[in-house]
């Protein structure tokens, strides 16, 4: 169903984050990942129908993978990612909270600064994640080497240039594959 490239570039001796974004199967990233033998809870917003919310929580469900709802995520990730499990999260879409301001695309448009809060008090790596379709038809999950976050006392501006260069990481992967990105979302608002 599926390959993996660039498993080689993640510790497996430690928990790490898992950015992507809602490019070719997304669904697919973190049961791929479980089936690899990746241990990780992915960052969920529930559904408003309870009924569509235990379907979709089901396909992402498999062994080595928890789904955790975005309102209740701190603590309960906080304790896996000590215990070596990986965090997913998507980053690709304009933050209802919790952002600051990046370049996407070339223009201006708001970014969450999850990932690298996370990171930060985790203290472990981000590496970027893609699970897109070849012209055959076939999945390949790929891992990309941990991003290089700035560390220079300013907390503030540190946050802000970690989360453009999450955001470059996210617009690279997509600008592989724009046709398989879900791009309707109000990005640049």
């Amino acid at each position: 169903w599926f390959h993996v490239k660039g498993a080689e570039h993640v510790d497996r001796t430690r928990g790490g984050i898992f950015m992507g974004g809602h490019l070719g199967n997304w669904e697919w990233l973190a049961p791929a990942g479980g089936t690899a033998g990746f241990r990780t809870v992915i960052i969920v917003r529930s559904f408003d129908d309870p009924r569509m919310d235990r379907a979709v929580d089901a396909v992402r469900c498999s062994e080595n993978v928890q789904t955790v709802d975005k309102n209740a995520a701190s603590v309960n990730m906080m304790r896996q990612l000590r215990e070596g499990w990986s965090a997913g999260i998507l980053a690709d879409q304009s933050p209802r909270e919790n952002g600051v301001p990046v370049q996407f695309f070339g223009a201006p448009a708001w970014a969450t600064v999850g990932p690298v809060l996370i990171a930060r008090r985790a203290k472990v790596p981000i590496y970027p994640v893609s699970m897109v379709r070849d012209e055959a038809g076939v999945y390949t999950l790929e891992f990309r080497p941990a991003l290089e976050l700035q560390c220079t006392g300013d907390p503030l501006a540190d946050l802000a240039e970690n989360t453009q260069r999450c955001q470059n990481a996210i617009e690279s992967m997509i600008r592989e594959h724009p046709g398989q990105w879900l791009w309707f979302h109000r990005r640049w608002r």
